[in-house]
């Protein structure tokens, strides 16, 4: 799985991993999803549907709607411009996995319809989504400890003035 994170001047990652209150939202309605009766849970060996994407494609696609979303979330927005910048968030999304926007929505539709199998489903985006945001921990440790070795070997390396060497030397009297 290939990652692309950037960083701010600041040092901190634009892509941000699930915001709790993200979270707890997931966590919410994979619970009603659960408790649904009647609904089939488990088809390991049924035929997906056309435009279906199958488990790990679908895999994929969440673990970069959650990025775009917790990104989103960061940046405590309006809720016009949210709207906008998920649009944009979007598009590029679905254009590198080679998916639609109505595949995508149906495929979510087809899985919710079967709750064991999105859980397990998302028990694995959210491991992706933490290996992703171990990297980024780690890059950004990485690059703040690399800028810091600079200032700190620069401090090292010049020696204090002596108070002789801040004195306005004194021209040479004429003999």
């Amino acid at each position: 799985m290939r990652t692309h994170v950037q960083v701010n001047a600041a040092g901190s990652p634009l892509s941000r991993m699930l915001h709790p209150a993200a979270l707890f939202l997931l966590a919410f309605a994979l619970f009603f999803a659960a408790c649904r009766p009647g609904q089939p849970q488990w088809e390991p060996t049924a035929k997906l549907p056309d435009g279906v994407l199958d488990r790990e494609a679908m895999i994929a696609v969440l673990v970069d709607v959650h990025l775009a979303e917790g990104d989103l979330l960061e940046r405590n927005l309006p809720s016009e411009e949210q709207e906008a910048l998920l649009r944009s968030h979007y598009e590029p999304l679905l254009a590198r996995h080679g998916i639609s926007a109505r595949q995508l929505m149906d495929s979510y539709a087809y899985y919710v319809e079967r709750p064991l199998t999105l859980n397990a489903m998302y028990e694995e985006v959210i491991e992706a989504l933490n290996r992703i945001q171990a990297q980024v921990q780690a890059q950004v440790q990485e690059e703040t400890q690399t800028q810091a070795r600079p200032a700190a070997q620069g401090r090292s390396e010049t020696p204090a003035a002596s108070p002789s060497e801040t004195q306005t030397p004194r021209p040479a009297e004429a003999p």
